[in-house]
């Protein structure tokens, strides 16, 4: 069954996930390198599955011999998906879905956690992710010059364009709902759409609550639908999409 996972058995599980892959490996991550145990299993050669990578960032490539790789092996395509916004790691039988990344750095979070799941064990869950691959890929363009190898990218920050982020398919609100509602579902705070508990009366997380409190926003607008977490113009009375309206009335 679905398992937490922290920080200090996170890499051991990716390379569990990438050595125990037979016809399938994805490897999604914000900033994305190649795992030792990537490049290891390729220059093995020995069966090599369909691997794709997706970053949204950064991708960064160690040295010359990565590059080649990456240029040479048919078994390797990268792709760009700029509203990557989550880690998630699979092969055809397991995966991780995390705040950890593959791109190392000195003065990263100690704090990753992440939920394991398998698909004989978490049936839901694993299909939940399958789709969220392949929503994904949809949004993202395939990499094919890797002479500069580092890339920034990402949105403005406008709220605007918040929003069109997390309801693209691909996006952080995709994949929130995705993994929210595989683990059983709950409601959505309308301020700034993490997960919570449904409460149709309150539609805020204790965070925005504690943040916002005796400020008129709480009794205004909200950005995002409480039922299913996707951007949407909402208030407090009436704290959902037109869709779920339709939907749940």
């Amino acid at each position: 069954m679905a398992t937490l996972v922290r920080r200090d058995e996170m890499r051991e599980i990716v390379d569990r996930i990438i050595t125990g892959s037979g016809r399938s490996l994805s490897l999604a991550s914000r900033d994305l390198t190649l795992p030792a145990s990537l490049i290891q299993r390729v220059r093995s050669g020995d069966g090599l599955p369909d691997i794709r990578l997706y970053y949204g960032d950064r991708f960064i490539v160690g040295d010359p011999s990565e590059i080649a790789i990456l240029k040479e092996c048919p078994h390797i395509r990268v792709f760009v998906c700029e509203l990557l916004r989550t880690n998630l790691f699979m092969n055809e039988s397991s995966g991780i879905i995390t705040s950890y990344n593959l791109l190392e750095s000195p003065g990263r979070s100690p704090f990753d956690l992440g939920v394991s799941f398998s698909e004989t064990a978490d049936e839901k869950m694993f299909a939940s992710a399958c789709d969220a691959i392949a929503a994904i890929e949809a949004e993202s363009r395939l990499q094919t010059n890797f002479s500069d190898s580092q890339r920034k990218s990402g949105p403005t920050g406008r709220p605007d364009e918040r929003e069109e982020e997390r309801a693209a398919p691909g996006g952080t609100g995709f994949l929130t709902r995705f993994f929210h509602e595989a683990l059983g579902g709950g409601g959505y705070c309308i301020t700034c759409g993490s997960p919570m508990d449904y409460r149709r009366t309150a539609p805020f997380c204790t965070h925005c609550q504690n943040r916002q409190k005796g400020q008129p926003v709480l009794d205004s607008n909200g950005f995002y639908c409480h039922n299913c977490g996707t951007a949407a113009h909402v208030t407090r009375k009436v704290p959902f999409c037109s869709r779920c309206l339709s939907d749940r009335f």
